[in-house]
């Protein structure tokens, strides 16, 4: 009886322990989407610094989550040229060219950048866009001098080099322009 006692204590242990670092590890949940508490890329850690969930006619398209150092995170700071992770969390199915029209849409619309040049670096984005089904993340992480990079679900599928282009596709969801102002306030309330 000792010995089953034993035995239960230990794995109460391990059990209670796994849940509590596995709770730790995450900080912040939007619309049923729980995003880590920091990312590892360009060699360091990063924080979350902001969450928010995009909705359209009141239905979940996806969750987002930024990851940078917290001194960058407020609007007239985050386009600069500084390391960030941002993170997309689909709860629709979307196809490559649902992605490739609309960042047309947007950055057409949004962009200060030369159009001529901005529709070459959307040609070489276009080039990465895999189709997504709920459960899929994006992620589009900027690192200085050598362009911004996307990956789904932690694959990497390319990088699209140039500063400039980071702003403009970053912009998208962190501007004064942005896709939508509700969000960029989730993301960025300050």
């Amino acid at each position: 009886m000792k010995q089953i006692s034993q035995i239960f204590i230990l794995l109460l242990l391990v059990f209670t322990t796994h849940s509590e670092s596995s709770f730790a590890e995450v900080q912040h949940c939007r619309g049923g989407e729980c995003f880590p508490s920091s990312a590892n890329f360009n060699g360091k850690t990063y924080p979350l610094v902001g969450t928010g969930l995009f909705r359209y006619w009141g239905f979940k398209i996806y969750g987002v989550a930024l990851y940078s150092e917290p001194e960058n995170a407020s609007r007239s700071k985050i386009l600069e040229s500084i390391p960030k992770r941002f993170v997309l969390h689909y709860f629709r199915e979307f196809t490559p060219k649902d992605f490739q029209e609309s960042q047309r849409v947007i950055l057409k619309s949004s962009s200060p950048n030369s159009k001529e040049e901005l529709e070459l670096k959307l040609q070489e984005m276009d080039k990465l866009y895999k189709g997504v089904v709920p459960g899929d993340e994006y992620a589009l992480t900027y690192i200085p001098g050598i362009g911004t990079e996307l990956a789904l679900n932690g694959t990497p599928l390319g990088i699209v080099q140039g500063e400039e282009f980071q702003k403009a596709y970053f912009g998208i969801w962190l501007s004064n322009n942005s896709i939508k102002e509700s969000l960029t306030k989730q993301i960025l309330p300050k």
